[in-house]
């Protein structure tokens, strides 16, 4: 049974996950810098802390939050790998996708009510979700610092929504990106599958088409059935939509989301973390300990382990081994393990690091793993660059034939189907790119296309039989007589071209 709800949940600043889903923001995100955001968030995961989903979170101590926020970093790291990876940028292009992406970070403001005047309409409050980006080509590395500002609208969590990279990564849309993260956070908010109502205008403004696609019949077509297929093929939601009308006008939308049947839910967690009820201070009573290791033990204290064992596994483990813990923990969950346990299980884990082997082993194999990994990703992306040059070069062909395959024509031209063969060929030797999802740098009506979607028109497409096309070319050759006989001078002279063009055709058939 789907759970109907309005969209109120998402305008708490401490329900989302996510500020990518949770606040409106002004001006228009492009789908890589969407991404990079989306990473940025992932990485701060460790630093956030969850508050009773029953508590009141108006009158929560806010001065624990500050001593907690005191403590996550401003600046995250993102490699160019994983850029890569979420992004499907060739390795040429990755330096020039990274500046537009940091370009595009740096422009997003996020507007609020004024804290010193809240019920006034007329008051705002203009946050910069980020102040600085660097890119260092030679580490292949990206750093972007958070604005102080925003850091709560990151971390502080009332529920924990395990979102799976490879269904973002997959998302080449950005509408469909920014829907799924809305769907995916209140399915896990409420867990369960669920419709939401919201007026058409607020949808638009979520998904960033504040004033665009004012005409239904447009937003219809080029936004919302391009979400709705390209959620139901490539992540774990079924997503459909109704449009409602008030009087005439249609003026509100119903967002309906569920699980598919073959993806078990992974996403929530069975017990709830209560950060107010465990926190201690930390600093004051650890003295001896590093910035690291108090760090470190609170990221335990947020999974409800106590105080005292907390500091316990930090002096006994250290901080790698205990972060390693918390990522099995997080893996766990993501594989969709049932954990009533949060707190006893995150211990064995920890615990059971110490008879794996020791630090600077695990770090040689990530290099050597990393290193093999970024070798065999330069080779997809370097093959992926050559199969994109083609089809570029022979972009105006190659796109009447994606035009016949959609449109379900036969092909009956001889060119076209000369094209077709040399296509037919050249998609058989990239055969290795099959399994992955990068995008080509081609579009057909606003859409990138890739190579599945190349490889799906060659297997698909039909072309005519040598006796259906001549039967054409016979009834092309009439009309072309035809004209000859009432044509003169130049006009006839070329007429006369075109009907021995056709007779040749047809002998090359016979």
């Amino acid at each position: 049974m789907s759970k109907i709800m309005d969209m109120d949940f998402l305008n708490n600043k401490y329900v989302s996950n996510t500020v990518l889903s949770g606040i409106p923001e002004n001006g228009e995100w492009t789908l890589n810098g969407f991404k990079l955001a989306y990473l940025i968030a992932c990485e701060m995961s460790d630093y956030r802390i969850f508050i009773r989903k029953d508590s009141d979170i108006d009158s929560f101590n806010n001065d624990k939050i500050q001593e907690h926020l005191e403590t996550v970093p401003k600046s995250y790291n993102i490699s160019r790998m994983k850029f890569q990876e979420i992004t499907g940028v060739s390795y040429a292009n990755v330096a020039r996708e990274i500046s537009k992406s940091c370009d595009d970070l740096l422009t997003k403001i996020t507007t609020l009510p004024n804290p010193f005047d809240p019920t006034n309409a007329k008051s705002f409050e203009k946050i910069q979700w980020f102040s600085k980006a660097r890119y260092d080509d030679s580490k292949g590395k990206i750093t972007i610092e958070i604005h102080n500002d925003m850091l709560p609208y990151f971390v502080v969590l009332v529920n924990y929504t395990k979102l799976d990279y490879k269904n973002i990564a997959r998302l080449k849309n950005l509408y469909s990106a920014r829907v799924y993260l809305i769907c995916k956070i209140a399915q896990n908010r409420f867990n369960s599958d669920l419709q939401i109502t919201i007026t058409i205008e607020e949808f638009k403004n979520r998904i960033g088409l504040h004033k665009k696609y004012d005409n239904i019949p447009r937003l219809r077509s080029r936004v919302l059935d391009v979400v709705s297929d390209e959620i139901n093929e490539k992540t774990d939601l079924n997503f459909g939509y109704q449009l409602h009308k008030t009087g005439r006008r249609f003026t509100d939308i119903t967002l309906k989301v569920t699980q598919k049947a073959n993806e078990k839910s992974k996403n929530t967690l069975n017990e709830r973390v209560g950060y107010e009820d465990n926190y201690k201070e930390v600093a004051g009573k650890e003295d001896h300990l590093d910035k690291e290791n108090r760090i470190t033990i609170l990221k335990l204290r947020s999974y409800g382990i106590k105080q005292d064992k907390a500091s316990a596994l930090v002096k006994i483990h250290g901080d790698e081994i205990c972060n390693t813990g918390i990522n099995k923990l997080l893996n766990e969950i993501d594989k969709g393990k049932d954990i009533k346990n949060v707190s006893g299980y995150l211990i064995k884990c920890i615990e059971s690091q110490s008879n794996t082997p020791n630090s600077d082993d695990i770090q040689l194999a990530k290099s050597i793993a990393d290193e093999i990994k970024q070798k065999k990703l330069d080779i997809t992306l370097a093959r992926h660059k050559e199969f994109d040059d083609y089809i570029k070069n022979n972009e105006q062909d190659i796109l009447v034939l994606i035009m016949r395959y959609r449109k379900n024509q036969i092909l009956f031209d001889a060119n076209e189907i000369n094209m077709f063969e040399y296509l037919k060929d050249v998609v058989e030797q990239y055969s290795d790119l099959v399994d992955n999802n990068l995008i080509l740098t081609t579009k057909y009506n606003d859409e990138f296309l890739s190579y599945k979607n190349i490889r799906q028109v060659i297997n698909e497409l039909s072309v005519a039989s040598n006796k259906d096309r001549i039967a054409k070319l016979k009834s092309s050759l009439s009309i072309k007589k035809q004209e000859y006989e009432i044509s003169d001078g130049k006009e006839k002279n070329l007429v006369k071209k075109e009907i021995d063009m056709i007779q040749a055709e047809i002998a090359d058939l016979v």
